[in-house]
């Protein structure tokens, strides 16, 4: 391919845009398992909000608030943003078995439309 011509040339075996995948996915897609996608501690606020966005207000219920122009609970883990957010071990526990609950009871992966929205 002839360099300047403003064409540059194409990465090969490019990976295609996906999803970011929840720590369970990961292990499963590596290890071959079946196993029930399970939320943990470990598993990214924004990751899990973009896998299931109906699980926003299950994360306000338990305390942890997203602040208007703020990305520090987004970009943290779910024990991290339990840490800046000052819940208790019981109460952590509580929104884990929630999240996880609403998951296995079949959240949908897209969020429902506000009725403010046209």
């Amino acid at each position: 391919m002839q360099v300047g011509k403003g064409k540059r040339p194409r990465a090969k075996n490019r990976p295609e845009h996906k999803r970011p995948r929840l720590r369970a996915e990961r292990q499963r897609a590596t290890t071959g398992r079946k196993e029930a996608l399970r939320i943990t501690e470990e598993a990214g606020i924004k990751e899990v909000l973009d896998r299931f966005p109906d699980l926003f207000g299950v994360f306000e219920d338990h305390g942890l608030h997203f602040c208007a122009g703020c990305y520090v609970m987004l970009a943290s883990t779910i024990g991290e943003g339990a840490d800046y957010s000052g819940l208790k071990p019981g109460d952590r526990q509580a929104l884990l078995e929630e999240l996880n609950q609403a998951v296995l009871d079949g959240v949908h992966g897209a969020a429902q439309q506000s009725p403010s929205t046209p």
